[in-house]
């Protein structure tokens, strides 16, 4: 399972909160006792368009939904050390 909780693009800042999709989330159901990832979607420009964690089986699922929702092209999640490392 993956889901949205920091969104980007739709804020309050921008009048477009409404559009929000913190709380989206998708894949199969939670693996319990499995390790939550953290990860963002960004475009080709680097901007990161939403962020949120994933099962360890679903480490895809958030860019596919990104790329059809708003274009993102890359996935990163964070290592051991904090940094972020791209799939």
């Amino acid at each position: 399972m993956w889901k949205i909780d920091r969104d980007y693009l739709y804020t309050a800042s921008d009048g477009h909160y409404q559009n929000t999709r913190v709380g989206r989330y998708g894949g199969r159901r939670p693996v319990a006792g499995a390790e939550r990832l953290r990860w963002r979607v960004l475009d080709d420009d680097g901007e990161v368009y939403y962020g949120g964690w994933s099962d360890e089986g679903e480490v895809f699922g958030p860019l596919d939904f990104a790329t059809a929702d708003a274009g993102a092209t890359e996935i990163q999640y964070r290592d051991a050390t904090g940094e972020w490392v791209r799939l």
